[in-house]
């Protein structure tokens, strides 16, 4: 009987201390602490508007990153590339899977480089001179000449089991031979097609007698085009082959010119090809 005197008595003095401190409270608050099912569901309020903090503040920190990502691919790749346009081609077949890349522009022309032996020349308006491209181009100890112009679909090799197949589309295929005929030095080339980061330019352009000009096409990573090299050593005597593709051109198109970067073989200025019709083949 004594134990249950002094928990009724310890009981009384807890009620009136919470008397107490409910006293001290606002009378909102009071009814709040009187009431157990309003406070449990204030409690639950408080726990769902904590956790759609945290989700408040991933959501922030994703859009965050996607904008960070947004602006590297539109405005930082694109300006370190020197890519001012550019627009997608269909890649070869079900197989290969890429996309062509190609590009549009055309800087101003720089000091023509021409052939040793004559031959023909052609005048550009702006008093740019054309090499015929009948005839091989030489500019110190690279020599430069023009193999074969084929119009048709375009070899290509890509998958993961490298298979050979073919272009959608029927394209431009020029095909160039670069020789060194330097007897003690080696020459460094990059291919024409042009590399996906350069800061100065170092692709090839072409433009028909019309004034249309013609992209250049790639079909992207994990698909080659049978034939194009993109940089290699080329040593003393030696030659070696690369492929350059573009747009099919206008069937009523008189020539093409054809204007190559000598700085892709160590050399100086732009070498300047004028291709008349007849030395374009179909495939």
């Amino acid at each position: 009987m004594e134990k249950r005197r002094q928990e009724a008595h310890e009981l009384k003095v807890a009620q009136a201390k919470d008397a107490q401190q409910q006293a001290t409270l606002p009378p909102v608050a009071r009814q709040v602490v009187a009431q157990p099912k309003l406070r449990s569901r204030i409690e639950q309020k408080v726990i769902v508007h904590q956790g759609s903090g945290c989700l408040t503040l991933i959501g922030a920190t994703t859009l965050i990153i996607l904008i960070i990502l947004i602006i590297w691919f539109v405005l930082v790749i694109p300006i370190c590339s020197g890519v001012l346009s550019s627009t997608s081609y269909p890649g070869s077949d079900r197989e290969s899977s890429g996309t062509a890349r190609t590009d549009t522009t055309l800087p101003p022309l720089g000091p023509a480089t021409t052939s040793p032996g004559g031959g023909t020349r052609g005048q550009k308006p702006g008093g740019s001179v054309w090499a015929s491209a009948k005839q091989a181009l030489r500019q110190g100890d690279v020599e430069l000449r023009i193999t074969r112009v084929l119009v048709g679909k375009v070899p290509l090799r890509g998958g993961f089991d490298d298979r050979e197949t073919t272009s959608q589309d029927e394209l431009l295929a020029i095909h160039v031979e670069i020789t060194n005929r330097s007897q003690s030095k080696k020459v460094e080339y990059q291919g024409w097609l042009g590399r996906d980061f350069a800061f100065n330019r170092d692709y090839a352009t072409l433009e028909d007698n019309f004034g249309n000009r013609y992209k250049r096409i790639n079909f992207g990573i994990g698909t080659k085009i049978v034939g194009h090299v993109e940089s290699e050593s080329i040593y003393p005597g030696k030659s070696l082959g690369d492929v350059i593709v573009f747009e099919l051109p206008v069937d009523t198109a008189e020539y093409l010119n054809l204007e190559l970067p000598a700085k892709n073989f160590g050399g100086d200025g732009m070498l300047r090809l004028r291709i008349p019709a007849g030395m374009i083949q179909r495939r």
